[in-house]
């Protein structure tokens, strides 16, 4: 458990013995609100359209619209958590295997290699849901 300190406004400090990480970590409402920003974030890099966006997480156009301006408070349901996760793996093995242009160009350049046969990773990825973004990961992390 890390102690955090506090201003006792006296010039002081004290310690506030809880864990703040755990008590974010534990709060569904807290999770889903920083996932959906990562994840229209990694978005807006990619230059996805709201038709894939949705797509690829499994939600739908009303629901995209709103997490993709900031207005969405809900929760995700556990494959939607995987999902997300998936992707940002997926965002940051990009990353460090290629230069950031080429990272967030890649996922909508059609592709020679052996899970995608010259077609979109991003065409592959809604299709085949999360089986196919975890192969994904796992294929960019492996080259």
């Amino acid at each position: 458990m890390v102690q955090q300190p506090l201003h006792t406004g006296s010039g002081n400090f004290a310690f506030d013995s809880r864990d703040r990480a755990g008590d974010h970590i534990a709060n569904p409402d807290y999770v889903a609100q920083v996932a959906t920003e990562a994840y229209a974030r990694i978005v807006e890099a990619w230059k996805l359209d709201d038709s894939d966006a949705r797509k690829m997480l499994a939600v739908n156009h009303q629901t995209w619209m709103q997490i993709k301006n900031g207005k969405w408070s809900g929760l995700l349901n556990q494959e939607q958590l995987m999902r997300i996760s998936a992707v940002i793996g997926l965002y940051k093995a990009l990353h460090s295997c290629f230069n950031n242009d080429l990272a967030d160009r890649w996922i909508k350049r059609p592709n020679t290699g052996w899970i995608f046969s010259g077609r979109k990773p991003v065409d592959v990825l809604i299709e085949g849901g999360l089986p196919a973004m975890v192969k994904t990961r796992r294929y960019i992390i492996a080259e």
